[in-house]
């Protein structure tokens, strides 16, 4: 009697450290609240990023910080495939096939709203910078889209 109660310790002990090593496996590093606030930093002033119930919401500003523009798609929506536009300054993040019209963009000013094929992001920085982003971009895609996706990587190395 005393060795089955010994034995069935063991297995418990067995699962809750195969659970809490399982739980690791799939953790981020940097997670999406660490992911979000990098990419935060990088667009601020003029754009601010959330994540709610797996749609992206991005608001744009002017200089005047007042909201001129708003866009919002699901995560799951979104490809990959994110480049940088060199000559015009900005990330181009565009929908996956069979979805041109997954973007909802609001012009606050004008009171108009239209559908769009892609997000896209106004950025000046160093090619680091620009490396950083990109990364951290697709990370965030990646988390909020991909099953069991993991990965640990730092965006600016």
């Amino acid at each position: 009697m005393r060795t089955q109660k010994i034995h069935k310790g063991k297995i418990w002990f067995g699962v809750l450290i195969g659970l809490h090593f399982s739980l690791l496996s799939y953790s981020q590093r940097p997670n999406r609240e660490e992911t979000i606030s990098y990419i935060n930093k990088k667009l601020s002033p003029v754009c601010s990023v959330v994540v709610k119930s797996g749609d992206i919401i991005a608001t744009y500003f002017n200089e005047g910080g007042q909201r001129i523009r708003e866009d919002w798609v699901a995560i799951s929506n979104l490809d990959t495939l994110v480049r940088y536009n060199i000559k015009e300054k900005v990330f181009i993040i565009p929908t996956i096939k069979g979805c041109e019209e997954c973007v909802t963009r609001e012009l606050i000013v004008q009171k108009v709203t239209r559908p769009y094929s892609r997000l896209s992001f106004a950025m000046e920085g160093s090619d680091k910078e620009i490396k950083g982003l990109r990364k951290a971009l697709v990370h965030l895609i990646r988390i909020g889209s991909e099953f069991r996706y993991h990965d640990e990587i730092s965006f600016e190395e």
